[in-house]
């Protein structure tokens, strides 16, 4: 199964089109419509045959796998908008520690506890109240800012170690890690991973 970082590595331009039919499509493969865009006509994987798979029979023994589509559900060429069910991230965490989406279901956590760090940061500051804000409102406690942040920034932390492990010895990390972890560290998250457009 592809990792979030490979779903766009391809060896030839004509594989885009050599995967973009009927058949493909049905399974959520097909290339991006995102025109002009850094990934336009990249093959893409909507996770829909997991989903599908899931909804089928959610204790199959290959559960290991549908479960993670669960966390984002059928997913656009894009990717924006998105948010995580993060009660099925932690879920998939407890279920399955060695599962073959446990790098990127701890990326996912990260990802998501650095926004709502972002959102509770700005609303510490006096910000106004956005659309990022209406996403992450349900995680949004009755607590002090500072507390929130500190808790959030601590758990992205952790998983983005996580992350890292999962990896394994001598893997490239991406791009993005080493700015991640030193936006966290001096807490100027200014970059929103779900629910952005």
């Amino acid at each position: 199964m592809p990792k979030f970082d490979d779903l766009f590595k391809i060896e030839k331009h004509e594989d885009y089109y050599k995967y973009d039919n009927d058949r493909t499509r049905a399974l959520g493969i097909e290339t991006s419509k995102y025109a002009g865009g850094t990934y336009s006509q990249a093959l893409v994987y909507s996770e829909k045959f997991l989903v599908q798979a899931h909804k089928m029979d959610p204790d199959s023994k290959y559960r290991e796998y549908t479960l993670f589509s669960q966390i984002l559900g059928v997913r656009s060429y894009h990717g924006l908008g998105e948010m995580p069910n993060i009660k099925v991230a932690y879920q998939y965490v407890r279920a399955f520690p060695n599962g073959p989406f446990i790098a990127d279901v701890y990326r996912i956590i990260a990802s998501f506890h650095m926004d709502l760090f972002g959102v509770v940061r700005r609303l510490s500051e006096g910000k106004e109240k956005d659309f990022l804000y209406d996403c992450y409102k349900p995680y949004v406690e009755r607590r002090p800012y500072k507390e929130q942040m500190a808790q959030n920034k601590r758990i992205a932390l952790r998983y983005l170690a996580k992350y890292k492990k999962a990896l394994g010895p001598g893997a490239q990390l991406p791009w993005w890690y080493n700015m991640a972890i030193d936006d966290l560290k001096t807490g100027n998250v200014n970059t929103m991973n779900f629910c952005s457009d």
